[in-house]
């Protein structure tokens, strides 16, 4: 006999062996390899009896129930969990018992269905996923919380002007100051300060704001034309 190893068998080549005496040329002549696979494969296609109190069919009609809520699909028949529909299975050469039968057999259906069932499942998540990570930002949505973390204050001086004040951004090389109206509707802006604060005084205003009128702010820090990071809009009233 020759000592080159043997390739193990695939599962359709084993269909018909397990049966075989040990002494059979066709099992004899392969190794003690090929013998272990025939007898796993034998204890694999060879189901134990169910245990006792198993409601095999209850699980079937529960679990087409499911089925049919999930896929929007009709599988369950007015005669129960028998009637649940299985693709026909036409092979161009006459069946043969092995592997694929029991694989396709009664016993596994449940298992099947299960697994179609979590495969439609999965869909719907990655489907669904996809769809929020696309979502676009839309013109008057919230501001992104990487941008909105620019600290600011205003505080009101005894001669009566506004002083607004705001932390240093990293990599801002200039602030841009927006003044919107309760609409948030843009009336003023003042931009390119090099400092971290802008006084506003009576008869000394930026274009747009009206003393003894109430506003909203916020402070754009800027990065050429790009904006870094922003304030939280705030109201104040103008002096």
């Amino acid at each position: 006999m020759s000592d080159r190893p043997v390739d193990p068998l695939e599962p359709d080549d084993l269909a018909g062996l397990e049966d075989l005496a040990p002494d059979d040329p066709r099992i004899r002549d392969r190794g003690p390899r090929v013998r272990a696979q025939l007898r796993a494969y034998h204890d694999f296609v060879t189901p134990g009896e169910l245990p006792d109190g198993a409601q095999l069919d209850e699980a079937e009609e529960r679990l087409g129930r499911v089925l049919e809520r999930e896929l929007g699909v009709p599988l369950m028949g007015p005669s129960g969990p028998a009637a649940m529909p299985v693709p026909p299975i036409t092979p161009s050469a006459p069946a043969r018992d092995g592997f694929w039968s029991w694989l396709l057999g009664p016993r596994m259906r449940p298992a099947l269905a299960l697994g179609v069932l979590l495969i439609a499942v999965g869909g719907v998540w990655l489907v669904r996923s996809g769809r929020q990570a696309e979502v676009p930002v839309m013109r008057g949505a919230e501001t992104p919380a990487s941008l909105t973390d620019l600290a600011s204050v205003s505080v009101t001086r005894d001669d009566g002007s506004v002083r607004l004040e705001w932390l240093a951004a990293p990599r801002a090389d200039h602030y841009t100051v927006v003044f919107l109206s309760p609409d948030l509707s843009e009336i003023a802006r003042v931009s390119d300060l090099h400092t971290t604060s802008l006084d506003l005084r009576a008869g000394a205003l930026p274009a747009g704001l009206a003393s003894g009128t109430s506003v909203l702010w916020r402070v754009h820090a800027m990065n050429g034309n790009d904006e870094v990071a922003r304030s939280r809009t705030t109201s104040i009233r103008v002096p």
